[in-house]
C-alpha cells in the first residue's frame, strides 16, 4: 500500500535568533522541494506553515509563520518533513524512493528473483539500489540503462539484465 505522506526532508538545525530552520531536503533538487506547497511533521498530523525558504549551500533555510524564538526552532530539530503524495510532482520514468523500497528485483530474461530493494543510494553519477536476497546477502545494483530494463509499480518488481560480475560470488 502506498503511503499518503512521503518523507521529503529533515530539520537538522536552527539558525539565527528568530529560529530559521535548516532543512536537509530529500528531493532530487531544491526546486522540487519548493514546489510542494504543503508541508507536515509527525507523519501528516501537524501542518508546517512555511512562509519562505531559500537555498543555502547544500541545505534549505526555512521560515515558519509565527516562529519568533530559536528555542521553538530547536525543539523541531530531528523531525522529518512530509508532503502529501498528491502534492509531489513526479516526472514520467521517475519514481519516489518510498515506492521502490520493497520491490522485487527479477532477471528480465529468466525471471530469477535476486532479492528485494532495501534502500536507494544517491551517488551523484547514478543511483544504486541496495537489494537483499532471501539468504541475507546484499547486492548493489547500478541504476543505468544497461542494467535496469523495467520498473513496474503495478506488479511490484524491477526487471534487470545483470552485467558481468554483479552477482558473481
Amino acid at each position: 500500500m502506498k503511503k499518503e505522506y512521503i518523507e521529503v526532508g529533515r530539520i537538522i538545525g536552527a539558525r539565527g535568533l528568530r529560529g530559521e530552520l535548516k532543512v536537509e531536503h530529500w528531493c532530487d533538487n531544491p526546486t522540487v522541494f519548493f514546489k510542494i506547497g504543503n508541508y507536515f511533521i509527525d507523519e501528516g498530523k501537524e501542518k508546517l506553515d512555511i512562509v519562505s525558504f531559500r537555498e543555502y549551500k547544500t541545505i534549505i533555510l526555512v521560515n515558519i509563520r509565527g516562529m519568533t524564538h530559536k528555542d521553538y526552532a530547536k525543539s523541531l530539530v530531528g523531525k522529518t518533513i512530509y508532503a502529501k503524495r498528491e502534492d509531489i510532482e513526479v516526472d514520467e520514468d521517475r519514481y519516489l524512493i518510498q515506492d521502490l523500497i520493497g520491490m522485487n528485483v527479477l532477471n528480465v530474461d529468466t525471471a530469477e528473483n535476486y532479492g528485494v530493494v532495501q534502500d536507494v543510494i544517491k551517488t551523484g553519477a547514478n543511483d544504486v539500489y541496495s537489494i537483499r536476497n532471501n539468504k541475507g546477502k546484499e547486492y548493489l545494483i547500478p541504476v543505468i540503462d544497461d542494467v535496469i530494463k523495467d520498473i513496474s509499480l503495478e506488479t511490484n518488481h524491477i526487471s534487470i539484465r545483470p552485467i558481468q560480475g554483479l552477482f558473481d560470488d
